[in-house]
């Protein structure tokens, strides 16, 4: 009942307003319009938050002028996370990222090789085997692999 009459409710309200003149009309549509997109907006925001992971990089990788600004999970269907690295030099090779869970124990492990051009930027994805359970990864540390 209340989800019909919050629906209905804008629809009533530009039909009163057009009794009055198509300007309160438009006023009104673009009040409500406002608050539809504010609302559907703090939903994106609230996802991306809840989607953002932590991630530690490695001694070793800062040492290669790689460092990261975000990092995500990627979603319901994946078992991995997107990290966007930048990279100063060009630097080639694997990286290894460990999954931990709550106790710092390692409980997932994904390889990916890069390849980064002098002053370079992407993101970089990391798969882990299905069977893990991604929600029960707390953080994430990302390493040169030997």
């Amino acid at each position: 009942m209340i989800k019909t009459l919050c629906l209905a409710l804008p629809f009533l309200m530009l039909g009163a307003c057009k009794e009055n003149g198509g300007d309160t009309a438009k006023k009104v549509g673009s009040k409500v319009g406002e608050s539809l997109s504010e609302f559907s907006s703090g939903i994106g925001e609230g996802i991306d938050k809840k989607m953002t992971i932590e991630v530690e990089l490695t001694e070793a990788i800062l040492e290669k002028n790689l460092t990261h600004t975000i990092a995500k999970s990627q979603g319901l269907g994946s078992n991995g996370i997107s990290v966007y690295l930048i990279s100063k030099d060009a630097v080639k090779g694997s990286l290894v990222t460990k999954a931990l869970n709550e106790e710092g124990l390692e409980i997932g492990r994904s390889t990916v090789e890069i390849d980064f051009d002098e002053d370079d930027a992407k993101y970089v994805d990391f798969d882990f085997d299905r069977t893990m359970d991604l929600q029960l990864a707390k953080s994430f540390k990302i390493d040169l692999k030997d």
